[in-house]
């Protein structure tokens, strides 16, 4: 049976890096780019669905351009919190913006490195 998995919680702590402005700025930027640039999903079924709910889909590339409304409104729909299932109910973590986990796995699934333009997988 394995170990339940450990948190820091404390609702008096407080961890704030950026100002309300800031976090606001970094929104506003980060719709910015995901309309006009777009994220890449390599992924068709997720490609069905963002096209399906009126993103802009380039099936060559697998970017999709998501209007900043359509968004907006995905975040407003999303809960304010949730649990990160585990296999076993007792790995279960909280994500409720009260919880700190760590961890010693992760990693990008791919990397493109930005000085030679090559592309290599990990973690797979």
């Amino acid at each position: 049976m394995p170990n339940e998995i450990k948190s820091i919680s404390n609702p008096r702590l407080k961890l704030e890096i950026l100002s309300p402005e800031e976090i606001d700025r970094i929104h506003l930027t980060t719709l910015d780019i995901v309309e006009k640039v777009g994220v890449r999903f390599p992924s068709q079924n997720a490609l069905e669905i963002w096209e399906s709910n009126g993103a802009q889909v380039d099936w060559s590339s697998s970017v999709v351009k998501i209007p900043s409304n359509l968004l907006e409104e995905s975040i407003r729909l999303a809960p304010p919190v949730y649990t990160l299932s585990a296999r076993q109910i007792e790995q279960d973590l909280p994500l409720d913006g009260n919880h700190v986990y760590l961890g010693t796995d992760g990693c990008g699934v791919e990397v493109i490195d930005l000085n030679s333009g090559s592309r290599r997988r990990s973690c797979l």
